[in-house]
């Protein structure tokens, strides 16, 4: 049975035109005055209002559709409301939204997300899910919800007081009587989650040969007849454009060239200038391009109903739409709802001469988030033609206030009313129709980093919002904006002419430079102050020296957390990996961007001739010249809005956030970002800050003896001290984590493919390295290849590397011991001999020593042993110093040690922190440095969500993390003992896997602080801080429930 539509008081339901136009007048006029009393009576707290929006979202979804997937807006009421996204998506929300309020919204209905996904289901069985001859069928795929569109259908004629298709026939009306103007429809896209621009959508619908001049003549009393026939003949070329081209998958461009020709033709500047003798002659031009493609247009207004649904339904798996949705991460929707609304005469049409328009605009500046309407309009025009460019749009402010007075004071009421509602800045779509006004559809508007913080900042001053509430406005992308270089938004870059490939946006930001092939040059290019960008087919530790002198790096392989991934996020460098287009050629010192489908060459660059590159970080594009760039936003500490939400996100979030850091510099970057510590220091990466440390690790490495050994560690451990030392007064009393060695030692030399002596090899860096090496060992170069293939493996991140390299050679593991002992002894000495602090408040080094790669106890107890020997012998031999305490913890990366984090707890683990990074690796059995060669499959097929190595993976790896601490908690209970634990991996500045750590709180499983690259450290508080909120917006939501209950 249909659900009954429950009207507003005020409104008649009768048809009549007069009696519904004065209802929904009366309708939107209560719900404005309604709302806008509101604003004016602001007795009751923000907190207390947003317990009530609250309270509402606890209801949310509520929505009853008329019969299963059709839910009817319009005319000051609707089946669903603003809460729905997930079943009408964010337009169908919207639209309901509207109505609910009152807002002169033209009628019409949603189709849900549920049919899209059962259409997608039975498309694909019936293999027609696609453009092309297929969309003759396409109307079957969609059968199961044929009679309740017609039954929704007769609510928005009967709304209108118009019949869709004219009446009987195609003419409809009676020839005696004045004709009544043909319902048109339009068909639109809308998922829970916005993907502006990827889905497709057709307008006009319901017009023919017939019907056209129906419609002329039934406007042709406010128009004049020579205007009436033009706006009816522009209305039915565009559905003719948009029709053969989203439905029957005609290129837009045979149509697009038609208009071009008969512009020129006529001399024509823009489509307005067109008459209407040009327009039924386009309209011609038009159809023969349906005959070159030997398909027909439908003249039945019904059956070009059902196709556009189809259509539509079936963008959301066009190419575009899937790969917007890669980019974004958007997944787990069922699929698009589809929106069909009246066009006529609802009426709707911003075409109609000099006293109609159609406008976009935003309720705050978008880009500063200033407030005040920001957004464009075009006389005599519809809305698509306003995103089209065809004409250049006149500013909202001031100019609308000037030609329609009326209409500009009428959108500042629904701006002001949205706001109400939403509590968000809004991006609003509007016609005004003979000076009528209309509001066609609103949704939360885009912003950028500045606006996302201001906006935030401003709704709580004006108490729309709580603090809480209002964190939830801001993306962590926006703060990444913040943070990173960018380019300038006054001189954008064209996409379609100025990019030459796109990859895997690895790390944020953007970057300009002369291209680079090697490390070497890019560090010839830092000294010479030039800006580079690094281009390599992938990257190694060897490269860490240039990647650190580039501006940017591009590889042409490896996945988001590939080395280069990894690195360059950790200096906060823009980066982006994967990029199939490009194929680099060292030996030429040049490279070129194929197309990815048909191979053929887009561009060439050479390194010596200074070609430039820029790179943007965020989006993963390259482009193929200089785009300018502006600085980020001021330093952190000043007081400004970024400052005061940042005060509120440490008042809110209860994970504490540390960060990545090798150095003292990054320490001291990312203290300036809020840091509570340094939650992980890699000592390997120290190691490559020289070529002096470099050669001192490869003669540790390649030693033979153990005398050769002792003098590479001896050399190695002042070395060691000084980074230490520096990293510890950085921090003053913060912890500082101090990972030992981790990687395979084979890492500190060459590549494997320059010490092989057999074909295939080049046997000029063949000589240079083996040159080099026996040079600095001393070691001829036979015992050298002897020592390097010795050292090599088959799958190195499985074998001798992390403990196992502590416990095969505990010299190592000593060594950096000391170093650490002795660098907190002196350090502790300087701050109490310090003559500005009292010798008790003196910050002490507060120092963690973390084991790498443990998956059995035992493996932690024999490092563990090793190290506290060595703190006896450096306390023996520096009496009178005072070692300031440490703490001995384990790394969690082997599911072996997550599966058995109470034996840990047993042997003594002060602390957890888990290498998620790893942990992934060898849960899922991937190999990170090569799985995009298959994920970007995975993720396409849907066999995976997320790439696991950029957000946690909840069931597999999440499921061990929660067991590991859920355990290990239990374990410290038991044994009344302190335990500390922590994620260290590229998940601990995923925003959605912060998501994850704070939820397992609740599941007594609490994780205590994630760990981060310097760069990502506010990204990451932010992140925590809006998990904490969203938990408090859903608790005060159950509680209300429950009280109404």
């Amino acid at each position: 049975m249909s659900t009954p539509w429950k009207p507003t008081p005020h409104r008649g339901d009768d048809g009549d035109d007069d009696a519904a136009d004065a209802a929904t007048a009366r309708g939107r006029a209560c719900g404005l005055e309604a709302i806008l009393r509101g604003r004016r009576l602001r007795g009751d707290s923000a907190r207390q209002r947003g317990a009530s929006a609250s309270a509402a979202r606890g209801a949310a979804g509520r929505a009853t559709p008329l019969r299963e997937h059709l839910y009817r807006f319009g005319a000051g009421a609707a089946d669903g409301d603003a809460t729905a996204k997930e079943t009408l998506g964010g337009k169908g929300a919207g639209l309901a939204a509207m109505s609910n309020l009152g807002l002169n919204v033209p009628p019409g209905f949603t189709i849900s997300t549920d049919a899209c996904e059962r259409y997608a289901r039975e498309a694909k069985e019936a293999d027609c899910a696609k453009k092309g001859t297929a969309a003759r069928t396409f109307a079957s795929t969609i059968a199961f919800v044929v009679d309740e569109v017609y039954e929704a259908l007769a609510f928005v004629e009967k709304r209108v007081g118009k019949t869709f298709g004219g009446g009987a026939g195609f003419g409809g009306a009676d020839s005696k009587l004045k004709p009544k103007p043909p319902l048109l429809l339009s068909v639109r896209s809308g998922a829970a989650a916005s993907m502006p621009g990827m889905m497709d959508t057709v307008l006009n619908l319901g017009l023919n040969d017939v019907l056209v001049e129906t419609l002329a003549t039934a406007v042709a009393t406010d128009l004049g007849a020579s205007n009436a026939r033009r706006f009816a003949y522009d209305a039915y070329r565009r559905l003719l454009d948009m029709f053969g081209d989203v439905v029957l998958g005609i290129p837009r461009a045979r149509f697009e060239d038609a208009l071009a020709a008969m512009k020129t033709a006529r001399g024509a500047s823009h489509d307005a200038d067109l008459t209407e003798t040009d327009l039924v002659a386009l309209v011609k031009d038009y159809k023969a391009v349906y005959l070159d493609f030997r398909v027909d247009f439908p003249s039945d207004p019904r059956t070009q109903l059902e196709m556009a649904i189809a259509a539509v339904f079936s963008s959301w798996n066009n190419p575009r739409a899937v790969t917007y949705r890669e980019l974004n991460r958007i997944v787990g929707l069922k699929g698009t709802a589809v929106n069909v609304q009246a066009r006529h005469p609802a009426m709707v049409f911003g075409n109609m001469g000099e006293t109609s328009c159609s406008g976009v605009c935003f309720t705050r500046d978008p880009g500063s988030g200033a407030k005040a309407i920001y957004g464009e309009f075009l006389v005599n025009a519809q809305g698509e033609d306003v995103v089209a460019g065809v004409r250049t749009p006149e500013p909202v402010m001031p100019n609308m206030s000037q030609k329609f007075p009326d209409a500009r004071r009428q959108l500042q009421a629904c701006c002001d009313a949205l706001e109400e509602h939403y509590r968000d800045m809004m991006d609003i779509e509007f016609t005004v129709e003979c000076g009528r006004f209309f509001i066609l559809q609103c949704r939360a508007g885009k912003r950028t980093g500045e606006a996302a913080i201001k906006i935030a900042r401003d709704v709580v001053a004006e108490g729309l919002r709580t603090e809480p509430e209002a964190l939830l406005l801001i993306e962590p992308r926006h703060v990444d904006q913040l943070l990173h270089p960018r380019f300038d938004a006054n001189s954008p870059y064209d996409v379609a002419e100025d990019v030459v490939a796109s990859g895997l946006p690895a790390s944020p930001g953007a970057a300009v430079g002369a291209i680079v092939f090697s490390a070497a040059t890019a560090k010839v290019f830092r000294l010479q102050k030039q800006p580079c960008v690094l281009l390599r087919t992938e990257t190694s530790a060897e490269d860490v020296g240039g990647m650190h002198a580039a501006e940017g790096i591009l590889t042409s392989r490896g996945g988001m957390t590939s080395h280069a991934a990894v690195v360059a996020r950790g200096w906060g460098k823009p980066c982006i990996v994967g990029c199939d287009a490009l194929r680099v050629d060292d030996s030429a010192r040049a490279c070129t961007f194929v197309h990815p489908r048909t191979g053929d060459t887009i561009a060439t660059f050479r390194e010596g001739e200074r070609d430039v590159v820029s790179l943007n970080g965020t989006t993963g594009e390259v482009i193929k010249r200089a785009v300018p760039l502006v600085e980020p936003a001021p330093p952190l500490d000043e007081d400004g809005d970024l400052a005061t939400v940042l005060r509120w996100v440490d008042a809110y979030r209860e994970l504490d956030v540390r960060a990545n850091a090798d150095d003292a510099d990054d320490a001291r970057r990312a203290f300036r970002a809020g840091a509570a510590g340094v939650g992980l220091a890699r000592t390997e990466h120290m190691f490559f800050g020289s070529k002096e440390r470099v050669d001192t690790v490869r003669r540790l490495v390649l030693a033979d003896d153990d005398k050769t050994r002792a003098a590479a560690l001896q050399a190695l451990l002042p070395l060691q001290r000084a980074d230490f030392a520096g990293l510890f007064r950085a921090a003053g009393s913060r912890p500082v984590c101090v990972r030992l060695l981790d990687p395979p030692l084979h890492e500190f030399l060459p590549k494997p493919g320059e010490f092989e002596s057999t074909p295939p090899f080049d046997a000029e860096k063949f000589g240079a390295a083996t040159a080099e090496l026996t040079a600095l060992t001393g070691q001829t170069e036979a015992r050298v290849l002897e020592r390097t293939r010795a050292l090599r493996e088959t799958n190195p991140l499985l074998g001798l590397r992390g403990c196992r390299v502590g416990i095969t050679s505990p010299e190592i593991t000593k060594m950096q011991a000391r170093a650490i002992f002795e660098a907190s002894i002196e350090v502790t000495r300087e701050a109490k001999s310090s003559a500005s602090l009292p010798q008790a408040s003196a910050p002490l080094p507060n120092v963690q020593i973390m084991i790498p790669l443990v998956g059995c106890a035992s493996e932690f107890t024999h490092q563990r042993d090793a190290i506290l020997e060595t703190a006896r012998e450096v306390r023996r031999e520096r009496d009178g110093d005072e070692l300031a305490p440490f703490e001995i913890g384990v790394m969690i990366e082997v599911p072996r040690a997550a599966l058995l984090g109470t034996e840990l707890v047993d042997a003594g683990a002060a602390f957890f922190s888990f290498g998620t990074n790893d942990l992934t690796q060898m849960t899922f059995g991937y190999s990170r440095d090569d799985v995009a060669t298959f994920l970007p499959e995975y993720l396409r097929l849907g066999i995976l969500q997320d790439d696991p190595f950029a957000t946690i993976d909840v069931r597999g790896v999440g499921a061990l993390v929660e067991r590991c601490v859920s355990d290990a908690r239990d374990a410290a209970r038991a044994r009344k003992a302190s335990l500390k634990i922590s994620v260290c991996g590229e998940h601990g500045g995923d925003p959605r896997s912060i998501t994850f750590f704070h939820d397992l709180a609740s599941r007594g499983a609490k994780i205590d602080h994630v760990s981060c690259s310097p760069f990502r450290v506010v990204v990451a508080r932010v992140a925590a801080a809006q998990a904490a909120c969203r938990e408090m917006t859903e608790t005060t939501t159950d509680g209300d429930e429950k009280n109404k209950k």
